[in-house]
């Protein structure tokens, strides 16, 4: 089987170079998701993927984005030139792909496609109209979660989006919105890494870890109260993310030396800070419609770490992992205290045997092996 991956993820070195040349930091949680089912697919499968990188004439300091093409393994990557004007991206991105594929044998092919950027959609679109190949939406988040977004954007989203013949979802929730017609559909919560990277000599010593949004809703600010409640001078906390309001945090943080902030951080940097660390958390308040549409990135990989968590509900998670992660009661100052200090006042063993038994949970429902042959078995019978 062959699978045209429309996307706006990268190749993992060439993400890390680009955004490099971004004056804002760039929210990794799609181009890791999307690369790890990628890695997972290629296993079994030729992957053509078409890559609609981010572009901004303000906040990008290249002046244009070239079209370019790389070969990994059975992954090959279709950078497509992206023009800087807005208006110019949906038709260049449409022409270049159905240019590259009317050159290619689309035998067996099947189309996967990001669900939540309109120029993917575009580009999905045109290529179920041309050539009547089954495409399937890869539906990670509802617009109604993205800030700043408008209620126009989400019907124009939700109206290009629903075309398809099937659907992957993190959640029942976001199936529901982008499938209507209850079109086929195969729900799983997230991937994890199959390869680790090689552990990394602890520079930090004992440490909290948290990386997500650092945005005011994320619970960021509560979680900084928090640990400042935490009487262990050696115990830091370490945190990493992106749509930060930088003087705001700066402020937070200024008056406690044990909270570190290092800002964007690579996935296998992420992943080692992560398996080193004493506790991994995420501090996000439980809301109505983020559990129901969202399924945060960090968590799932958490774990995978090895190392025990600290979370907010998030029903589905929890269903699968009730003693496995220490649930806070919410996102409020005294309940993240509450579970920071209930996590300290345990043994090494019994934080380790509860870290473990997560790892061993997380492989079993999320690897990439299991991902991959659910995946592959469900685009069969779309064929």
């Amino acid at each position: 089987m062959k699978i045209i991956y429309i996307t706006t993820a990268m190749e993992e070195g060439d993400y890390n170079a680009f955004v490099t040349q971004w004056s804002v930091a760039l929210n990794p949680s799609k181009q890791n998701f999307n690369l790890k089912l990628i890695k997972a697919l290629s296993e079994k499968n030729e992957i053509e993927v078409f890559s609609i990188r981010p572009f901004s004439r303000t906040l990008c300091q290249i002046y244009y984005l070239d079209r370019a093409s790389r070969d990994d393994k059975n992954i090959k990557w279709h950078y497509l030139a992206i023009p800087r004007y807005r208006v110019f991206k949906f038709p260049a991105c449409k022409s270049q792909t159905l240019d590259i594929l009317d050159h290619m044998d689309l035998v067996d092919t099947i189309v996967l496609t990001e669900t939540i950027n309109p120029i993917c959609l575009h580009v999905a679109n045109a290529i179920q109209d041309k050539y009547k190949i089954p495409v399937v939406g890869i539906v990670t988040e509802s617009p109604s979660n993205i800030r700043n977004t408008t209620k126009d954007f989400s019907q124009r989203i939700f109206k290009m989006g629903q075309r398809f013949d099937g659907y992957l979802a993190l959640t029942s929730g976001l199936n529901t919105v982008f499938n209507p017609n209850n079109k086929p559909n195969l729900v799983f919560e997230g991937v994890v890494n199959n390869d680790f990277p090689p552990r990394i000599t602890n520079e930090f010593g004992r440490y909290i870890f948290y990386k997500g949004s650092l945005q005011d809703n994320s619970g960021i600010y509560q979680l900084i109260d928090a640990f400042k409640n935490v009487e262990d001078p050696a115990l830091r906390l370490l945190i990493s993310g992106h749509h930060a309001d930088n003087t705001k945090l700066n402020k937070a943080i200024e008056s406690d030396s044990r909270i570190v902030n290092l800002g964007i951080l690579n996935s296998k940097k992420s992943i080692q800070l992560e398996m080193n660390a004493l506790i991994n958390i995420d501090p996000r308040p439980y809301s109505e419609d983020l559990d129901r549409f969202s399924i945060p990135d960090n968590i799932v990989e958490y774990l995978d770490s090895g190392v025990i968590t600290i979370c907010v509900k998030n029903s589905k998670i929890k269903k699968h992992f009730p003693e496995n992660v220490i649930w806070s009661k919410s996102g409020d100052t005294a309940n993240l205290y509450e579970s920071i200090t209930k996590v300290l006042s345990l043994t090494d063993e019994e934080r380790q045997n509860i870290g473990k038994s997560a790892k061993q949970k997380a492989q079993e429902l999320y690897s990439q092996k299991k991902i991959a042959d659910s995946i592959n078995k469900f685009l069969e019978e779309l064929l």
